[in-house]
C-alpha cells in the first residue's frame, strides 16, 4: 500500500533536500560527481535533493558518507 506522507513529513524530507543539496553545492561537487561518488545515477541524487518520499534511506547515508558526516545520521 502507497501513502502519500503528511504535511510534516514532507516538509522535512523537502529541508533535508535542500541541505544536501547545499552541503553538495559548498564542496563544489556537480549533480554528477555526487552521483559518481555514491556510486547512483543522478537522477537519485535529484530525487534526494527534491525530497522524494520514495528515496531510500541508503543513499541519504551514502551522501552523508561522501560528505564525511556519516556520524550526523545517529
Amino acid at each position: 500500500m502507497v501513502t502519500t506522507p503528511n504535511l510534516a513529513v514532507t516538509r522535512a524530507l523537502t529541508a533535508l533536500g535542500r541541505n544536501i543539496e547545499l552541503a553538495r553545492r559548498r564542496r563544489g561537487l556537480s549533480q554528477a560527481d555526487l552521483a559518481s561518488r555514491m556510486s547512483v545515477s543522478v537522477s537519485t541524487v535529484r530525487r534526494l535533493e527534491d525530497g522524494h518520499p520514495g528515496t531510500a534511506l541508503t543513499y541519504l547515508a551514502s551522501a552523508l558518507q561522501v560528505f564525511g558526516d556519516l556520524e550526523k545520521l545517529s
